[in-house]
């Protein structure tokens, strides 16, 4: 079949409309999402249960942004956003996620700019546009709040583009370091954009088409790559600090590679047939070798057929390069975690693949009946949103999926616990464990609805076989001594919350330890010993309220009504949108009437 070559259209002859027109179809397809909650997989840590976050935006917040690789990345732009949305909406979900829902409409928009000018293909950049961004694998991304990340690392990444095909073809020194700023505020969004630079070559070939030799095309790149090894550096201390980094004798580097291999026709196949769509794929121990010898004669041979229509179609070899090359940071040579794959995954990895159908398509024909496409994939994406409502409904729907799965009962079970429903936690967390023994994710929840069930016997079992599992993390030992300390075992609790402040705690969990190290004290009647461990609970955490309230107690106690006063006013100062604060600041003036 012949191909049918549209005229090239220049950037500044193209409707303006057009990217503002995509950009608000987007928002109107995606704005149901505000009616969705947070859910109670990474949120929590990221959001609702983040001191520095919760606090909203403050200096102190922002160097903590900056200079902090605690939670898995360094990304402050992310962390930022957060803050500013805490500030504008507090703690209601639907500014969060009206936040997630105008950044992707906007990525949207320079989606179309970027595609359109690098190709000078209206028609195409139009199409392409709207299958990769209407896609039901995008809803993931877009309305879990703990993935901003991949909204706004996405959004300067096509700024980025645009800014790169400016620099290629005028030469203009200002676009390429606005190119280098951009990638750096993509990986200080989320540090996936760390194959920024081998996209830039891909473009280079195609539809660049530039002359210069291989060398000088990688020499020019040298400020891209150093971002990139600067990314690189640092995600992979974050991980290391808090033990995100899966060991190679956890999960051989053998089951790794299948599971990478693997993954390459999963995603294709979940982008042709976007359904049974999951938040948590488990991660496959027993891969049969034999279907990941198809995967991998597939990935090949394709790379041939590819590689051979390079004259012709030279589109084709750079999109499958560009899939292939942008998804290795997601395959999980590097293990993080136990999902074997996730939808957000294919987020920039799949524009390499919309290129390579599209451009083929759009070369044989011009037919405006190609809109059924993302029409459908838009009506698919719509009736997915829904499945974010709450955690309750999220991980039901992940379960219908994938029955086997023991995160999504683990969290089906944390989230019945936190709704009242313990009978229906229990039973899920339950069966996590058993599915699982050594999932101490599941343990933990366990303990906690236990906690509830008021079993702290049962619960002390279970944050013991946790600590067992995993003895380098500090929040299991400081839930045993909780356990322990509902149980009145004083002297066991305090040696408990003493070792968990020896092992590089959070920010809350030291704070908590501190605190009940207080509560025990104080029990004793060592009201200066108390004293100086609640200050130390408010010295890790300035938010943590019940230690503020139990600074105040144990002045009053010692007849200090005043130093309790000053205290407290210097509290709101640091933190003037804590309204709990506010609140032990009002009943102390109040009880001094």
């Amino acid at each position: 079949m012949t191909e049918n070559r549209p005229e090239p259209v220049a950037p500044g002859k193209q409707p303006n409309w057009i990217p503002w027109g995509i950009a608000f179809a987007t928002f109107f397809l995606f704005v149901r999402i505000i009616a969705n909650g947070f859910i109670n997989a990474d949120d929590p840590p990221y959001v609702m249960k983040n001191p520095y976050v919760s606090s909203g935006l403050s200096l102190g917040g922002i160097w903590w942004a900056i200079t902090s690789v605690s939670y898995w990345y360094w990304h402050p732009i992310t962390w930022i956003s957060h803050m500013i949305d805490v500030t504008l909406f507090g703690m209601r979900p639907w500014g969060h996620h009206l936040t997630s829902v105008v950044l992707y409409a906007a990525t949207a928009g320079f989606t179309y700019v970027a595609l359109l000018r690098l190709t000078r293909n209206q028609w195409a950049s139009i199409l392409a546009t709207l299958v990769y961004l209407w896609h039901p694998l995008r809803v993931e991304s877009v309305a879990w709040v703990a993935e901003r990340k991949d909204v706004l690392s996405v959004l300067f990444w096509m700024i980025g583009l645009i800014f790169y095909e400016r620099w290629a073809r005028s030469g203009d020194r200002k676009s390429y370091w606005r190119s280098v700023i951009a990638m750096f505020c993509a990986i200080a969004s989320k540090p996936t954009a760390v194959t920024f630079p081998f996209a830039l070559l891909l473009l280079d070939y195609w539809p660049l088409a530039r002359k210069e030799g291989i060398g000088k095309l990688i020499a020019e790149k040298l400020p891209f790559f150093g971002l990139s090894a600067f990314s690189v550096a640092l995600t992979f201390v974050g991980h290391s600090e808090i033990g995100a980094v899966v060991t190679m004798q956890a999960l051989p580097m053998d089951q790794r590679i299948a599971n990478g291999l693997l993954s390459y026709t999963r995603y294709i196949g979940k982008m042709i047939v976007p359904t049974n769509l999951a938040v948590y794929y488990p991660y496959e121990v027993d891969i049969p070798m034999g279907v990941v010898a198809v995967s991998t004669v597939f990935i090949a041979v394709l790379a041939v057929v590819f590689f051979a229509q390079r004259r012709r179609r030279p589109y084709l070899i750079m999109g499958w390069l560009w899939y292939l090359g942008v998804l290795v940071p997601m395959l999980g040579l590097v293990q993080a975690g136990a999902q074997s794959r996730a939808d957000r995954f294919t987020y920039l990895p799949m524009l390499g693949i919309v290129i390579m159908v599209v451009w083929l398509i759009t070369g044989w024909t011009q037919s405006k009946v190609l809109l059924v496409i993302p029409a459908v994939l838009a009506w698919l994406t719509f009736n997915q949103i829904p499945l974010w409502k709450d955690s309750q409904t999220l991980f039901s729907h992940t379960l219908q999926v994938t029955p086997t799965n023991p995160f999504a009962l683990a969290a089906l079970g944390s989230a019945q616990g936190a709704a009242g429903n313990d009978e229906g936690a229990l039973l899920n967390l339950e069966e996590a464990v058993r599915a699982q023994p050594d999932f101490v994710l599941a343990r933990m929840n366990l303990g906690g609805a236990y906690m509830r069930a008021g079993k702290p016997d049962k619960a002390v079992e279970q944050y013991e076989a946790a600590m067992r599992l995993d003895p380098s993390k500090a929040e299991q030992v400081y839930l045993a001594g909780v356990a322990r300390l509902a149980m009145q075992q004083h002297s066991e609790a305090e040696g408990l919350f003493r070792k968990a402040l020896t092992m590089s705690p959070t920010t809350e969990q030291a704070a908590q330890a501190h605190n009940n190290l207080g509560l025990i004290l104080a029990q004793g009647g060592k009201i200066d010993e108390a004293l100086a461990e609640f200050r130390a609970a408010v010295a890790a955490d300035g938010t943590f309220v019940p230690a503020h309230r139990n600074i105040v107690s144990m002045l009053l106690q010692k007849k200090q009504p005043a130093e309790a006063l000053a205290h407290m006013e210097a509290a709101i100062q640091k933190h003037p949108q804590n309204a709990g604060l506010r609140e032990v600041l009002e009943a102390l003036k109040a009880a001094a009437k």
